[in-house]
């Protein structure tokens, strides 16, 4: 399913949801966290407006709705920041579960050099479910992944 917005993925993700169950929901996505308020129809042109403000407004949370539609998928979150010392991310991955938005967090330090986004390799935490919590080294991607997939399986219907 292509989308070019946040609202359009959350279309797209509830339609989905509402019409076949699923075991397994994987929130890896980082849709963008603010949308222009207002979009211009045509180029905005420097020579007629030198300056702009630009008003952004939150866009909605994906994860939000996820557990609504189908309660019993086990959800699969991604916590990405940036520079979050690391009580605080783990905090906040927490967070997402003892909200009832996810199962199990992926928390992950977006600033750390070979890490996260545009990077082949990964590292973080791997919180839930429950109480369990597992820090992953540095990784490829896709055996990042694995270990992921093969942790959470027992608890996969």
């Amino acid at each position: 399913v292509r989308v070019e917005t946040t609202g359009e993925l959350l279309r797209s993700v509830s339609e989905m949801l509402k019409q076949e169950k699923y075991s397994l929901v994987v929130l890896a996505g980082a849709p963008s966290d603010y949308a222009p308020h207002r979009v211009s129809r045509r180029k905005l042109k420097t020579s007629e407006r030198p300056e702009i403000m630009l008003k952004l407004i939150a866009t909605p949370k994906i994860i939000s709705v996820v557990k609504t539609l189908s309660p019993s998928s086990f959800v699969l979150g991604f916590k990405a920041e940036y520079g979050l010392p690391q009580d605080d991310l783990i905090r906040e991955a927490r967070a997402l579960i003892d909200a009832g938005k996810a199962d199990s967090v992926v928390a992950n330090d977006a600033s750390i050099p070979g890490a996260a986004f545009g990077s082949e390799s990964n590292t973080g935490f791997l919180i839930g479910p429950g109480t369990n919590m597992k820090q992953i080294p540095m990784m490829p991607k896709l055996k990042f992944a694995q270990f992921v997939l093969e942790e959470l399986a027992p608890y996969i219907k």
